[in-house]
């Protein structure tokens, strides 16, 4: 790895913040990204700008913007995926803070302030935002409300306000991955907590569930500070042959995480309905590049149900779980193995 700034030296004093970027042939945003933490109200952070083995102009954007500002600096790595990137810049980061941040992505040039000023006036582990969706050319925005309002919550029941919320609040989002948020480096750093290398999709989501273990007070601020690019290339929207291993490794780390911190809640389940249904039929079962015959790909959906540990966490779904209509409709479906129905809802 090697890392530079425009003076091919740190910042003399510790910041407050640290904005962690990790980029991929990110030379089409990258300069968008940067330019909306450079002109930040706030100013007491530092940025380092994990170059993820880019082949593109990627890197030579942002070393021109480490010349003109001492606060960024470029970590250049053999490409290793976005998770140890992530990594890499938490092991870097000298501010009490961190906030993440994707090249593709840019900020409201007052997100820290605002963020950073609530984070100082009530003391939080974790301070939060609202996001608004773009897509290329911002010929489309469309922001995503988690909550109606500010919410506040401490002590010892801070996590079960917000966790069921986080995890499954009845609407298609959830707060975000590890963007929109500021985290205590202490917490991440003496928790060990990481971005599991291993896992490609909600890989940030399991890294914001441990995390919130530790957590005693947050902030949720219902305003939108933070913008964030929708594209097809990313690995959300990607077609996926081997979507069923990917769903197994992540529910093997969640399931993991939930017996070692001892939560169990409808929430919980309704997120397995999730991992059950939305992503094997989006990214795999009802895509064109899919060639199996109907019969084989209905068997291999619930051979994979089926499945040890799987099949136990299924049985304990029930309507009695706080579903919302659509919800309930995947459940009846599964249940019955109505398989043509379900993919007729998936179908686009």
């Amino acid at each position: 790895m090697r890392m530079s700034n425009g003076n091919n030296a740190l910042p003399k004093e510790i910041p407050y913040v640290s904005i962690i970027i990790p980029a991929y042939n990110a030379e089409q945003t990258i300069e968008r990204c940067l330019r909306s933490v450079s002109e930040q109200s706030y100013h007491d952070w530092e940025c380092i700008v994990i170059n993820d083995g880019s082949t593109d102009n990627t890197g030579r954007i942002i070393r021109s913007f480490a010349e003109k500002d001492k606060r960024i600096r470029e970590l250049a790595q053999v490409n290793s995926g976005v998770s140890t990137a992530r990594n890499n810049g938490i092991n870097l980061a000298t501010g009490e803070l961190i906030t993440f941040l994707d090249a593709d992505d840019y900020l409201n040039l007052n997100y820290l302030e605002k963020l950073v000023t609530l984070q100082t006036q009530y003391q939080t582990d974790l301070t939060m935002c609202e996001f608004t969706n773009f897509t290329p050319g911002e010929d489309r925005r469309d922001r995503r409300d988690i909550l109606d309002n500010d919410l506040y919550g401490e002590g010892e029941d801070a996590f079960w306000q917000f966790f069921p919320i986080f995890l499954w609040n009845g609407k298609k989002q959830r707060p975000g991955g590890p963007v929109c948020k500021l985290y205590k480096r202490k917490i991440i750093q003496d928790n060990n907590i990481i971005f599991n290398k291993d896992i490609h999709y909600n890989e940030d989501f399991l890294f914001n569930i441990w995390y919130f273990q530790f957590v005693s007070s947050f902030y949720y601020l219902h305003e939108s500070l933070y913008n964030r690019l929708l594209h097809e290339t990313s690995a959300v929207h990607r077609y996926n042959s081997d979507i069923y291993i990917e769903v197994e490794k992540l529910f093997i780390d969640y399931r993991h995480l939930r017996d070692r911190f001892k939560w169990n809640c409808a929430a919980d389940r309704m997120f397995f309905l999730h991992l059950l249904t939305d992503l094997p039929f989006n990214l795999y079962i009802c895509r064109s590049e899919n060639k199996m015959r109907y019969r084989d790909k209905r068997n291999e959906y619930f051979a994979f149900i089926r499945k040890p540990g799987i099949y136990d966490e299924y049985k304990k779904i029930t309507l009695k779980d706080g579903m919302g209509l659509k919800s309930k409709v995947k459940f009846l479906l599964l249940k019955s193995k109505q398989f043509y129905l379900l993919k007729m809802l998936y179908s686009k």
